[in-house]
């Protein structure tokens, strides 16, 4: 069989009209300009205007920061710092009838205060018992004690700010507050200072220390490093109550020993898991032991 076009079995197109044609320049038309044309030709132009002054743009900023900075005209002066020079006794209160500093300074404020405050017994709860508006209320606080394996930061400062200030509203409505100052021995931390301290200074180590040499080197750490603590508590002006200072390893005998009369003795015994009188002896002692720690 002959192979015949596709178009022979078309059938025939009747009834349609012939659409109307656009010319070239017509928006409708979808042909391209020819490249040579006066639209393309202003738009390549546009396009090459355009760059050329966004690099001017960056050369012209590249160039300004490559210049040195314009001196100025004015002349750096340090701040004057204003100190609080009149002769005054520790623990006296402080003189304010001379005039201010012009301008504030915290030196000047916050000299001379600290001293008389510690001395009157505004700090004690015994204080607020004599005062007319007192309420007789009691609001008691121990400070978050610091670790002496260093020096105070700024998140000690933040939690003394506010400790400092909700016990001096108390105190202002009258309440007998007590705030207990303290430190914290922290352990192991506190060890692994000292190791370093006396690896640093004298190339030893612990091991070649003997217990009590090694003890007495910590507690000579403690001495110093609790010392720099409380000091700057009192630089913060904390109002802490400085004869309760306590540290997590004092020894609190007396009083839990004078508690272990009656009722206290007879519910420690009562702990105990086996009827036996040594084995009841034995659980009491390590109980006290416990509580003493």
């Amino acid at each position: 069989m002959p192979h015949l076009p596709l178009a022979s079995f078309r059938p025939p197109l009747r009834g349609l009209r012939p659409t109307r044609c656009f010319p070239r320049s017509h928006s409708l038309s979808t042909q391209s300009e020819p490249h040579g044309s006066p639209i393309s030709r202003r738009n390549r132009e546009a396009k090459q205007k355009r760059l050329r002054e966004k690099q001017a743009a960056l050369e012209t900023g590249i160039a300004a920061k490559g210049k040195p900075p314009a001196e100025s005209t004015k002349a750096w002066t340090p701040k004057e710092i204003v100190l609080y020079e009149i002769p005054t006794e520790h623990g006296e209160k402080k003189d304010v009838s001379r005039p201010l500093p012009p301008a504030y300074s915290p030196r000047y404020v916050e000299a001379a205060w600290y001293p008389w405050w510690v001395r009157e017994g505004f700090f004690k709860p015994e204080y607020q018992t004599r005062l007319p508006q007192a309420t007789g209320e009691t609001f008691s606080m121990c400070i978050p004690p610091p670790n002496v394996t260093g020096s105070l930061h700024i998140g000690h400062a933040l939690t003394v700010a506010i400790q400092d200030a909700l016990v001096r509203w108390h105190r202002m409505r009258g309440d007998r507050v007590l705030w207990v100052p303290g430190s914290d021995h922290a352990g192991i931390a506190t060890q692994a200072v000292v190791e370093k301290k006396l690896w640093k200074e004298r190339g030893l180590r612990r091991r070649e220390l003997s217990r009590e040499d090694f003890l007495r080197e910590v507690w000579k750490w403690k001495e110093e490093k609790g010392g720099e603590i409380c000091q700057q508590l009192r630089v913060l002006g904390a109002s802490l109550d400085w004869d309760r200072e306590c540290f997590t390893m004092d020894a609190v005998i007396l009083g839990l020993l004078s508690g272990c009369d009656g009722s206290f003795c007879a519910a420690l015994q009562g702990w105990a898991v086996v009827p036996e009188p040594a084995a009841c002896q034995l659980v009491l002692r390590l109980t006290i032991c416990h509580l003493r720690y």
